[in-house]
């Protein structure tokens, strides 16, 4: 059940990358609302993800991730059906909000319902590969359904699934809380959340406006000086929405690195791909979904193996090895043209540019 939230949650993540252009036809976007369109998903649930789980161990982690999924598909309903720029932006903002209650609560769920740390481990693998299957098969159902029905309809097939979800939820998912919970504190989350909206509206104006734009500086050093505020915060209360001390520890700063590093690679390199493939390998969105479908296989074994690995060779010796395997397969970029990709791509440029004769 809760691999199976995560797998819908992990779909979203990078369904609409193949529907990108065909979606741009139809809203015709500027380039900083199409990257906020595909990123303000991911953005809202890193944002709230903290938040919701600590307002799930105060009001019940069944609760929350039951609320999780009616958002989820209310907002993909909203999505499906948009009809500009802004209220595709709002619906996936809402999908965000809907993941982060979801994602938060079932991690929770797992510790509750899993009490030996081996099962457990697993139980987290799992989940783990869940996520990630579904950021990597996102492509390949986007690319099935745009083909057939429209971008709309790569929202709009959350929507039975997140019915069959909250039937089965409301039966077999357990209710638990924190006995003593930590302390929600609204100022924290409002400085989190405002600092990082204002600093990723600044990076990604400042992609579209060449120059000196003072509206760009002005959201800049507002969000720098609130997300600093946070921080500051965060090391004076009693209660921290995040325990900024735990950054003290070596090895959970590297992991933290690590997994920040790996799978924003990871997701960037999805996103490029589908364009690449489509814009000039000349792909259809179900063939660009295809040319994706070995690195579902591949996510998915290395997240069920990985504990196996590590208590094999140790975490260090484990995580290393990930890392170098990684970073050697990453392809060069950008991917190398054939040639008759690149006759093709000349043929076209040259026919744009032709004027015809009055």
């Amino acid at each position: 059940m809760v691999s199976g939230s995560l797998l819908l949650c992990g779909i979203d993540l990078t369904v609409l990358h193949v529907a990108v252009p065909s979606m741009s036809r139809e809203l015709n976007p500027t380039p900083s609302g199409l990257l906020w369109i595909v990123d303000v998903y991911s953005l809202t649930l890193a944002a709230l993800l903290v938040t919701c789980g600590t307002l799930g161990d105060r009001l019940g982690r069944r609760r929350m991730v039951l609320s999780g999924f009616a958002a989820f598909g209310l907002a993909s309903a909203a999505a499906a059906f948009s009809t500009s720029t802004a209220q595709l932006i709002a619906a996936r903002a809402a999908l965000g909000i809907g993941a982060a209650m979801i994602m938060a609560s079932t991690v929770a769920i797992i510790r509750v319902v899993f009490t030996d740390d081996r099962e457990r481990a697993f139980a987290i693998g799992i989940w783990t590969s869940a996520h990630s299957a579904g950021a990597t098969i996102g492509p390949l159902i986007g690319g099935l359904v745009t083909a057939r029905w429209g971008w709309g309809a790569v929202f709009l097939i959350n929507v039975p699934i997140v019915v069959i979800l909250l039937a089965v939820g409301v039966r077999v998912i357990p209710e638990s809380k924190n006995p003593v919970p930590r302390r929600w504190d609204l100022a924290s989350v409002a400085l989190s959340v405002i600092g990082l909206a204002c600093v990723v509206y600044a990076l990604k104006q400042a992609g579209e406006h060449a120059g000196v734009n003072w509206l760009i500086l002005t959201a800049a050093a507002v969000g720098s000086f609130l997300l600093h505020r946070f921080v500051r915060r965060q090391r004076r209360i009693e209660e921290p929405l995040l325990d900024f001390s735990l950054f003290g520890e070596r090895r959970f700063t590297t992991a933290t690195l690590c997994v920040i590093g790996c799978f924003g690679s990871y997701v960037a390199l999805l996103f490029f791909l589908t364009q690449w493939l489509q814009q000039v390998g000349e792909y259809t969105p179900l063939r660009a979904g295809l040319a994706l479908m070995p690195l579902a296989a591949a996510n998915a074994i290395g997240a069920i193996t990985a504990p196996w690995v590590s208590s094999r060779w140790g975490n260090r010796w484990a995580l290393t090895g990930a890392l170098v395997l990684f970073a050697t397969a990453l392809p060069p970029w950008p991917p190398p043209a054939t040639p008759a990709t690149t006759a093709c791509c000349s043929s076209r440029c040259s026919a744009r540019d032709t004027v015809p004769a009055s």
